[in-house]
């Protein structure tokens, strides 16, 4: 219960739970779609080829992004006067909630077959290797570029909390740039390593729209992409329920061995001072040609959007009615969907931090379903969501544009959620124990709690996960996928079905309208909130 001054754990838990049982309404409503046997009867060749392919390539990219993010943070540090670098920074910041659509047309801008470094090598050396960009090659460099950015940013703020005590031991004892990274910068990377590689996993392992578009054909399809089409385009429902259930399982599995995660004692919420450490002239030249070509590769596909958007006609553009419908039906979406996501993150977040000061082993469980309910997007990604509302949408009489506006708004939700939960409960758990003497000796009430100490102390998080939750969803083409047509439809929707029908400049225009939203929201709530790089 709520007390006059303590903050209660039963909303969250109650929350919690609620989430639960109706996921598993949804599960229980394909799995009796049909005989649940057949959910386990033996799976075709075709289906175990699925299953592998889809753990082959999140591996692989899963290693691929978390070295490469290594790399390109190692040089970011110790690079300090790198012109731009705090901009630079922030624009890898931004990678996870980049549009996933906009950034493909940019890489196909790029590296497709009359792209910008095709056109390159054949005028530089005749040759034109134009097939490169489909199949696992894409889509491994597709994760990479979305994932390496983002892991990154998150490594670049483990090598700032390493003790300043340790550099000075390292220059002491004159090791190289190498032992130090070995001896001294390595160790304290891996509690995020293990964080990052289960989140990183499984973003792959359910990545939807950059297999549909850079997959190139059914040998490079995953389970995501495989309920779709089954639904979808062959409308075999048993055969999406089954592949729905082998997702959902196998993710079970996965979450079970590698989600490790890391605590908040293990990072530092300061940067600590300057190292005193002077990097050689060749050291520097190889810190800046890791830059360098990083920022090449995540840049050039930003910059060709832009310039391809550029040509377009916007007058006609948005005089159309699709566009206009399209573009309402996002920023109506993506207000709800982040309106959802500050309130039962915050909810969640405080019950977390209630439960965590209690020893109890039954309170131990309670902030692990808490912590489920919150990841719960990893175990059941919003392709399977969408299968599930459509066998709702089935028995009840609502319309069916009104249960897809609904498992919209919940999809991107349980997008959003693990990212603002992650963000909110570690500053709620330190605000927590600052302030609990204080407020108990003099008697503060819950409201009190609420609107003095705990809104002003989180107006950066929660202003951050405003833009964050409302980028995501804008950027959103899951759910929408299996529910859009003429009638229904988000930009990334729109975008989707202007590259379709090969209206490239529209599609470009639509492309740049996206980006131009989700950077300049992310970018001016970076300074908003004040999150800078020192």
């Amino acid at each position: 219960m709520l007390s006059k001054n303590s903050i209660s754990y039963l909303p969250g838990l109650i929350l919690s739970i609620l989430l639960v049982l109706f996921i598993s309404f949804l599960l229980y409503k394909l799995a009796f779609f049909q005989n649940p046997k057949n959910i386990f009867t033996s799976y075709s060749p075709y289906v175990i080829h699925l299953l592998k392919f889809t753990l082959f390539q999140a591996t692989i990219s899963t290693l691929l992004s978390l070295f490469f993010g290594i790399l390109l943070s190692w040089s970011m540090f110790h690079f300090r006067t790198f012109p731009f670098r705090d901009t630079l920074v922030s624009l890898f910041s931004s990678a996870l909630v980049l549009p996933s659509i906009v950034v493909i047309l940019g890489i196909i801008s790029v590296f497709g077959k009359h792209g910008w470094f095709n056109e390159l090598l054949w005028t530089l050396f005749d040759k034109n290797p134009s097939g490169y960009i489909y199949g696992l090659g894409g889509i491994l460099f597709a994760h990479v570029y979305f994932n390496a950015s983002y892991a990154s940013r998150v490594f670049y703020d483990a090598f700032h909390s390493i003790p300043i005590q340790r550099y000075k031991v390292a220059k002491t004892l004159g090791l190289s740039i190498w032992q130090r990274f070995y001896y001294i910068e390595f160790s304290n990377l891996k509690p995020f390593i293990f964080g990052l590689s289960s989140t990183i996993f499984l973003l792959c392992f359910s990545s939807f729209i950059i297999i549909l578009v850079l997959g190139g054909s059914p040998a490079y399809n995953t389970l995501e992409v495989a309920i779709y089409e089954a639904l979808k385009f062959d409308f075999d429902i048993p055969l999406s329920i089954k592949l729905s259930f082998l997702q959902i399982f196998t993710s079970l599995i996965i979450l079970f061995f590698i989600s490790r995660g890391y605590s908040t004692n293990e990072i530092s919420l300061e940067h600590y001072k300057k190292v005193n450490w002077i990097e050689t002239k060749k050291e520097l030249v190889l810190h800046g040609i890791i830059i360098i070509i990083f920022s090449l590769l995540f840049l050039t596909p930003l910059i060709s959007v832009v310039t391809d958007g550029l040509k377009a006609d916007f007058s006609k553009l948005f005089e159309e009615i699709g566009f206009i419908n399209a573009f309402k039906t996002s920023l109506y979406i993506a207000f709800l969907s982040t309106f959802f996501t500050l309130l039962l993150s915050l909810i969640l977040s405080f019950s977390k931090s209630s439960l965590m000061q209690k020893k109890q082993v039954i309170y131990n469980i309670f902030e692990k379903i808490i912590t489920l309910s919150s990841s719960i997007y990893l175990i059941v990604p919003s392709i399977v969501l969408g299968v599930g509302f459509f066998l709702l949408s089935r028995n009840i009489s609502l319309s069916l544009h009104l249960i897809a506006l609904i498992a919209l708004i919940f999809a991107n939700t349980l997008l959003s959620l693990p990212f603002a939960f992650n963000t909110l409960y570690p500053q709620i758990f330190i605000i927590s124990k600052k302030y609990n003497k204080i407020t108990k000796s003099l008697n503060i009430n819950f409201f009190s709690r609420i609107f003095y100490i705990y809104i002003p102390n989180l107006k950066a998080q929660i202003i951050y996960i405003t833009a964050l939750s409302f980028s995501f969803s804008l950027g959103d083409l899951s759910i929408i996928a299996l529910f859009g047509d003429k009638d229904m439809a988000t930009l990334p929707w729109y975008l989707y079905e202007k590259m379709g029908s090969y209206r490239t400049n529209d599609a470009a225009g639509i492309a740049l309208v996206l980006l131009s939203l989700v950077l300049s929201l992310f970018m001016i709530t970076l300074k908003v909130s004040h999150v800078k790089d020192k």
